[in-house]
């Protein structure tokens, strides 16, 4: 969800009209949604589970995280290294990615 959440906070596509994923406009919307929430029972869909990554990833130091890594490679250009540990990691974090 950090990937979808930092492509759409860049994205300018009009909603439904990202090429890069579907996922982009509720994304978008939950993007604007984030910052002004501070209800630790939101009904808004991914809400909590995405305020609990952000938190989450803006503190982290560890450098071989299976949530931020991925995200960190990315950010530096190395996809080809993030897909890797995306594959890898994906397994795992299905189970954090349905909550909230």
């Amino acid at each position: 969800r950090l990937l979808l959440l930092k492509h759409a906070s860049r994205c300018t596509a009009a909603d439904g009209q990202c090429k890069v994923t579907q996922h982009c406009g509720p994304m978008k919307q939950l993007w604007k949604h984030i910052p002004h929430c501070k209800d630790p029972k939101c009904k808004v869909s991914h809400c909590v589970s995405s305020r609990y990554v952000l938190s989450h990833y803006h503190r982290c130091k560890n450098e071989q995280c299976p949530v931020c890594k991925p995200v960190r490679i990315i950010s530096r250009g190395q996809s080809g290294q993030a897909q890797r540990a995306l594959a890898v990691n994906r397994a795992g974090l299905k189970g954090i990615q349905g909550r909230g």
